[in-house]
């Protein structure tokens, strides 16, 4: 994936997709940044807010991790599960 967005890195999915990979890893902040990165380049897929949500989550830091699952669950992604783990 790196080499991926060496080489085309205005590719938002490749963002999203090492994000993953770096969450996976337990690089919570590092996932973080792939997350928000990738929204930059590409604001319209829900996936993406969950996936950011989902560590905003794991880092407790929960009225940021509210928003984005309401903004993925805006965009057609169902995210009702983050919305009730993390919104009071």
């Amino acid at each position: 994936l790196n080499k991926a967005i060496e080489l085309s890195p205005n590719n938002a999915e490749y963002y999203n997709n090492r994000g993953v990979v770096k969450q996976y890893l337990d690089d919570i902040y590092g996932a973080i940044q792939d997350y928000t990165k990738s929204i930059e380049l590409d604001p319209t897929v829900g996936m993406t807010y969950y996936n950011r949500g989902l560590c905003e989550q794991l880092l407790e830091d929960f009225d940021i991790a509210c928003l984005d699952a309401k903004k993925s669950q805006q965009l057609g992604y169902d995210a009702q599960e983050l919305i009730e783990n993390v919104c009071n």
